[in-house]
């Protein structure tokens, strides 16, 4: 479910400022502040990737004949991978806009940001899909040692949600932090 918003997110997200183009004046001097518009941006690329992701989990769950107890903890699970991995994506893009296109198929970034970016959100992922799922996964295993085998306790859902969670948010605003004083520069000369 996760890669499928991904293909959405990483084309909404690290094209949002790039799509702008030659009008990204405009948006420099409408009166917002750098993280409203950085708030815009991520809502946008964030919200139709998210939705995907989740209608692809849900529709999953009932093809498969999964036990829907696990229903919330996968989305929740989804929603905060997504979420770091599209403000990632989206200061990527935004330290690497091109607004000097001239038709559509030159909306990339500028350098090799594309290609670190990629990189980037794609170990972000793997990191944080190992937090979340580490503590339910380390229960199974000892369960096994032990002779038993059993549903890891909440406990160890709620331990993942914490680990996974916390690295989530800190993916989430710490790059568009570091991005936001960029927004006032993008499309002059370096």
């Amino acid at each position: 479910a996760i890669f499928v918003g991904w293909m959405l997110m990483m084309n909404l997200a690290s094209l949002a400022f790039s799509r702008e183009g030659r009008s990204y004046w405009m948006l420099k001097a409408a009166p917002i502040r750098p993280w409203q518009m950085l708030a815009g941006k991520f809502s946008v690329s964030y919200i139709p990737a998210v939705t995907l992701s989740l209608l692809f989990l849900l529709v999953s769950f009932a093809i498969r004949g999964l036990d829907w107890a696990f229903l919330p903890y996968c989305m929740l699970v989804v929603a905060l991978c997504i979420a770091g991995a599209t403000a990632i994506a989206l200061a990527f893009g935004a330290t690497g806009a091109n607004l000097d296109w001239d038709s559509p198929q030159r909306q990339r970034l500028r350098g090799a940001g594309g290609c670190l970016m990629v990189i980037v959100v794609s170990l972000y992922l793997l990191v944080d899909l190992t937090l979340f799922l580490l503590p339910p996964g380390l229960w199974q295993i000892l369960a096994m040692f032990r002779g038993g085998i059993g549903e890891p306790p909440l406990l160890s859902y709620l331990l993942g949600i914490l680990l996974g969670g916390t690295a989530a948010l800190v993916a989430v605003f710490l790059p568009l932090r570091l991005v936001a004083p960029r927004l006032a520069r993008i499309g002059e000369p370096e």
